[in-house]
């Protein structure tokens, strides 16, 4: 249960809370898009294994498993026998001289044969270090693979856990709408102030944020690990709430830049509460947001 809000603010304090609302809460502007085939539900076992055969750099690795047992075929190869033959003092630019005595008595020829000895066990070592650097490499992609598993477990229970912090910011929503409800019965009756009424408004426009930023807290974390799935909206986690230290240095304000100085956030929440604020008022609390 909510307790009611029951003490009054002056309108300075109230405008204060709603500017300092305005910076922190920043929902995420929506994308123009189709609209999404069904999601199909995935066990964390199926999430893995997706994740591990459609990520691209895995599958650039295990190429390099295969080029290395390649090498190993080449490095057990051995030296082929060489033979040539040559033909010294062949006339060839004068036809008329090939005869069978040029063949005989003219012509010198050569003829060798070769073969390289690999001495001192050579060809045994160049075997052993190309089969080593196949399991070096296997055993990369196997390292590689496991932190893509790990990943993809750490990503499937943040997207659990949001999906609960979702539900329970929707359960805390609707069930502060019905203290609203209540509060604005009061006003309507005079027992409450229309200054402490725009207060539990504001706690209202902060249970809101978290139901629209619930979802993007798993589902952020998707984008690792190169799954074809329509969970991974690439405009998720691209917006985050600054801090308020040094707000003023970084205008525009509102996650549409539609406020461009602090005077304009607190002409926005004057006009949308109707707080009346005077000009001094406003010049105060846009000298305080200027100093934090």
């Amino acid at each position: 249960m909510y307790e009611l809000v029951a003490s009054r603010f002056s309108k300075r304090g109230l405008v204060l809370a709603a500017a300092l609302v305005c910076a922190i809460a920043r929902p995420p502007v929506a994308a123009a898009q189709t609209t999404p085939p069904p999601i199909a539900r995935l066990t964390m076992e199926e999430a893995v294994r997706l994740a591990v055969d459609r990520n691209q750099d895995l599958r650039a690795q295990r190429l390099t498993i295969d080029m290395a047992k390649a090498d190993e075929t080449t490095a057990a190869l051995r030296p082929n026998i060489n033979f040539s033959f040559d033909a010294s003092g062949l006339p060839v630019f004068s036809p008329s001289q090939l005869t069978g005595s040029t063949f005989k008595d003219v012509v010198g020829y050569d003829a060798g044969l070769g073969f390289t000895f690999e001495r001192g066990g050579k060809r045994d070592k160049r075997i052993l270090v190309a089969r080593d650097t196949t399991d070096v490499t296997a055993k990369n992609v196997f390292d590689a693979e496991r932190n893509v598993r790990f990943q993809t477990e750490q990503a499937f229970i943040a997207v659990l856990l949001a999906k609960s912090s979702l539900q329970l910011a929707q359960d805390n929503l609707a069930s502060f709408k019905n203290v609203v409800d209540v509060n604005r019965q009061r006003v309507t009756s005079g027992d409450l102030s229309q200054g402490d009424f725009l207060m539990v408004t504001l706690q209202q426009l902060q249970f809101e944020t978290d139901v629209s930023w619930a979802p993007s807290l798993g589902l952020r974390f998707l984008s690792f690990s190169n799954l074809d799935s329509p969970l991974a909206d690439p405009h998720v986690g691209q917006f985050k709430g600054p801090i308020l230290h040094g707000m003023a240095a970084r205008a525009p304000y509102f996650h549409n830049g539609m406020a461009a100085t602090l005077s304009d956030v607190v002409d926005f929440y004057d006009a949308r509460f109707a707080a009346g604020f005077t000009p001094e008022e406003k010049a105060d609390l846009v000298s305080f947001l200027e100093s934090l």
